[in-house]
């Protein structure tokens, strides 16, 4: 069983991630932040429970109002134990720009907004396979 934190201040993505990997994959948990700080909150918990490191995390870049997608990934790279965790963007903007801020934030990997379930799931499975 994957463990995935999807961080996303749109409530309706969120879900549609949930409801995503509901329908095909079954092989995951899906938990859930708000924002940027809740998705660091959530992992300091789950640090702190003594779980094992999400396998995975999913962020959108355009967040508010406290951390963006960019800044949220560098404080996730500052923990220990996520320094190598797969971490994927969510975004609708694929310019050379945003992805090369996306390399420079140390993400391994983009899915363009809109997208179907099935690439959400294939991609993951790929990434963790």
């Amino acid at each position: 069983m994957y463990s995935i934190l999807a961080i996303d201040d749109c409530s309706m993505l969120r879900s549609a991630i949930a409801i995503s990997f509901k329908k095909f994959g079954n092989d995951y948990t899906i938990t859930e932040a708000t924002s940027g700080a809740h998705g660091i909150n959530k992992i300091n918990q789950h640090r702190n429970s003594g779980k094992d490191p999400y396998d995975l995390i999913l962020v959108d870049v355009n967040m508010t109002p406290e951390l963006n997608g960019y800044e949220t990934v560098k404080a996730i790279r500052e923990i220990p134990e996520y320094e190598k965790t797969p971490i994927l963007f969510l975004t609708a903007n694929s310019s050379e720009e945003a992805i090369q801020q996306g390399k420079d934030a140390d993400a391994n990997g983009w899915i363009v907004k809109p997208f179907t379930p099935e690439v959400l799931v294939q991609t993951v499975k790929k990434v963790l396979s």
